[in-house]
């Protein structure tokens, strides 16, 4: 699955109400790096 596409689906699994740094925080949770 495309890093774009997956992203977008943590977006709107956390009913789009996570912020930056929360949704990196959910993305690495999961195996998915994204930001510095």
């Amino acid at each position: 699955m495309p890093m774009l596409w997956k992203i977008k689906v943590a977006h709107i699994r956390t009913r789009e109400t996570y912020g930056t740094r929360r949704l990196q925080t959910e993305l690495a949770d999961n195996g998915i790096i994204v930001g510095g």
